[in-house]
């Protein structure tokens, strides 16, 4: 039995049930605190590295678990609707997305996207192999005020590109859009070969895992050849979500960077 005194209520524990839920913990990368863990609520205590966070909240939500974060609920979308009405010259889009309990209709899903960034994390195929990626990375929801954002930088010298990022999140799969627009109002995009070509959006490099730089370094992410046709393109380089065409909706992660060549 499990006392609340100050609500004068017994509980009778279900200890089939406490196993099995402790053991669905284990499976999505829970494990008991240390014993020498001293701090309050330690004991019965079970703690996550915070890179299997999105793929616990995932299958948690879907097997019909409450998971909440400093008080907050993790919801999973359980039905999406959209419709569409349409006149000789006009159509209206509605839409909505039921979590849990809780309805959203479209306006309120933009206005709530405004404060955050989709990003894309790689994740364990399952738990007890944590170093092997699944082919398709976890897309999540990520708040703009916590500055994790990757940042880009591009320097050109003697005919040659090269584009750095800085980051200071956890890890992201991202991929790498390079477009040069020429003075006549060309757009030509570098290929991962090297090239340039006009039929795009192309990405110059595609899945790219990003690790945390901290403050002060960055990683090279390309280096090309600029052709003499170039020379005075206008250039900008954005890095987006992998799947997503590079000017997509919600696509880009962080802001673009740009630069003469």
């Amino acid at each position: 039995m499990l006392a609340r005194i100050h609500e004068r209520v017994l509980i009778r524990r279900d200890r089939t049930a406490e196993a099995e839920a402790i053991d669905r913990l284990a499976r999505a990368g829970f494990r008991r605190a240390y014993a020498y863990d001293f701090a309050p609520g330690a004991q019965g205590r079970y703690d996550i590295a915070p890179k299997k966070v999105p793929q616990a909240v995932r299958e948690l939500a879907a097997d019909g678990w409450r998971v909440e974060a400093d008080g907050k609920a993790y919801r999973a979308a359980s039905k999406f609707s959209i419709s569409v009405s349409s006149g000789i010259d006009w159509f209206d889009l509605t839409a909505s997305v039921n979590f849990g309990d809780a309805h959203a209709a479209m306006p309120e899903l933009l206005r709530a996207l405004r404060g955050y960034t989709l990003v894309s994390v790689p994740v364990p195929v399952e738990s007890q192999r944590p170093r092997e990626p699944s082919e398709q990375p976890f897309p999540l929801l990520q708040r703009r005020d916590l500055e994790l954002i990757p940042e880009l930088s591009v320097a050109v010298a003697d005919d040659v590109l090269r584009v750095h990022a800085r980051h200071e999140g956890n890890q992201l799969v991202v991929d790498l859009c390079v477009r040069a627009t020429t003075a006549d109002g060309r757009e030509l995009y570098l290929r991962p070969t090297g090239s340039w070509s006009e039929a795009g959006p192309l990405d110059a490099r595609t899945s790219l895992l990003l690790f945390p730089t901290g403050k002060t370094r960055t990683i090279e992410l390309l280096q090309a050849r600029v052709p003499a046709e170039l020379h005075g393109a206008k250039l900008s380089a954005w890095l987006h979500n992998p799947g997503l065409r590079p000017d997509a909706p919600l696509s880009p992660v962080g802001l673009p960077v740009t630069a003469e060549l």
